[in-house]
């Protein structure tokens, strides 16, 4: 935080005067706020995935030496909707996989939560 003097609000209580339930301002009002706190969440959810989409489109760098493939595999769910038979090949900060008909698949180790062979 910048300014040490912000003030949050955490809940806000409103009530209104009028006993017939004429008045609409204070539906409107509460309308409004959730509509802000979509609106605030679903930008936050956006920026994680450009994030996230950030690091999957870095160039995967090629090992030095002798290529690791690991053929004839297939990745569910199915990239065409049928069933790919493909290679997949481990670089230094990631893995791809390439299918036969040419689709390509490459995930960074950074997205990579729990692997095991």
């Amino acid at each position: 935080m910048t300014d040490p003097n912000a003030v949050f609000v955490k809940e806000l209580t409103l009530k209104n005067k009028d006993k017939k339930g004429e008045s609409n301002h204070l539906r409107v009002a509460e309308k409004l706020i959730k509509d802000l706190i979509k609106k605030s969440k679903i930008m936050d959810q956006e920026e994680e995935e450009k994030k996230g989409q950030e690091a999957a489109l870095q160039t995967l760098k090629h090992m030095q030496g002798r290529k690791e493939t690991l053929e004839n595999v297939v990745v569910k769910p199915n990239l065409e909707g049928r069933k790919t038979i493909g290679n997949l090949e481990i670089h230094h900060n990631g893995i791809s996989y390439v299918s036969t008909k040419g689709y390509r698949v490459d995930v960074p180790f950074s997205n990579i939560k729990h692997a095991f062979f």
